[in-house]
């Protein structure tokens, strides 16, 4: 549970708590016991046990040890510190109805600003696979979800989908489940749902019973998941590509590697059509999106590459794919190998007047201009 602003918190804004000998870490200080009042317990920002150091910055954040705090400060402590001091700091004395509706607009305001730092955050620790710094940024994000929305709102549901995919990367499945099912029970009392939350529900759930080895319960999961995504943008939409991908990966593991194959195609001309065409649809993705669909269609290059061979068409094809995304992300290095390549199995298969090799062609021209537009 967090610290309430309450007693001690609220009580020490300057730090009246700290002994006067620092830890070896600059960045955080010893809890004087003696200053803590009768009946208020002080408890770790990150495990919820006794705390016996506080952090150096705000003085208002405590932890059982430096380990704790390490974590934190690195996960999202660093981001919000300031904020936080403003938000559990001491506010006077308020004496009239005015300032405690102005100090409670305030309050809103500074958390709305920590629950945008710590889901941003969360998101990139996610992304660069940082599990551990993704669970304390998510849980800070629950911390101010709840503030802003309260318990049973619907809007707290993304935050206990991005400690489930965390706790799911560090293989705690048991919390995973737990932040699952919290999500999973908001839903069911809101019945109003957007599709969107549905379906990450669907596939985080998906995920969890893959990495428990129910590759039944994982398929039928997938399979709602591809369903919803496919009723709020349609079944050859980017966003729906990621629920095949998870399906096909699904497949793989249970040996129908024909069917996993083709969710790869499927995938891959979904991605390339919005990619050469629809450039319209990609302004709607988030950096994380983007980063996933990468993931995807590198996932896909190098399941052809060990099916068909690394010269073959169909593996020359991903290639052309993904180095489409690396240079709308701005990759354009690893763009210029990928179609360098995809250019020269095209030539022998196809000739250089062929309009697939002229595709390419001008692909890597355009590669070629920017990059030296920008030396």
């Amino acid at each position: 549970e967090t610290p309430t602003r309450k007693g001690a918190i609220t009580f020490h804004p300057f730090g009246s708590l700290a002994m006067e000998t620092s830890l070896s870490d600059d960045s955080l200080l010893e809890i004087n016991p003696l200053a803590i009042p009768r009946g208020q317990k002080l408890v770790c920002e990150v495990t919820g046990q006794p705390a016996r150091v506080i952090c150096h910055g705000c003085r208002l954040t405590f932890y059982r040890s430096k380990e704790e705090q390490s974590l934190d400060w690195q996960g999202i402590h660093c981001k919000i510190c300031k904020l936080v001091g403003k938000l559990r700091g001491s506010k006077g004395a308020l004496k009239s109805e005015e300032e405690r509706k102005r100090a409670q607009s305030e309050d809103m305001e500074l958390n709305l600003q920590l629950l945008k730092i710590c889901k941003n955050e969360a998101h990139k620790h996610l992304i660069s696979g940082s599990f551990s710094l993704a669970v304390v940024a998510g849980l800070q994000a629950l911390r101010y979800s709840k503030a802003v929305y309260g318990t049973n709102s619907l809007d707290v549901i993304p935050a206990y989908l991005l400690l489930a995919e965390a706790n799911m990367g560090l293989n705690r499945l048991e919390m995973a489940n737990k932040y699952l099912e919290f999500g999973n029970w908001a839903i069911l009392k809101n019945p109003n749902c957007t599709y969107e939350l549905r379906s990450q529900l669907h596939r985080n759930f998906g995920k969890l019973y893959t990495s428990q080895e129910k590759y039944s319960k994982a398929l039928t999961e997938f399979a709602k998941d591809v369903y919803v995504c496919s009723l709020d943008h349609g079944p050859e939409h980017v966003r729906t590509a990621a629920a095949y991908y998870y399906m096909a990966k699904n497949l793989f593991k249970i040996g129908k590697e024909t069917a996993g194959l083709g969710f790869c195609t499927k995938i891959m001309k979904i991605w390339h059509k919005a990619l050469e065409t629809e450039k319209k649809i990609l302004e709607n993705l988030t950096e994380a999106q983007m980063c996933e669909g990468e993931e995807i269609l590198t996932s896909i290059f190098e399941t052809r590459k060990q099916t068909y061979g690394a010269e073959s068409i169909s593996t020359a094809e991903a290639a052309f794919t993904l180095g489409l995304i690396k240079c709308e992300m701005k990759r354009f290095n690893e763009a210029e190998l990928l179609l360098e390549n995809v250019l020269a199995t095209y030539k022998g298969k196809f000739g250089g007047d062929d309009l697939r090799t002229s595709k390419v062609q001008a692909a890597l021209e355009l590669v070629f201009a920017v990059m030296k537009a920008s030396e």
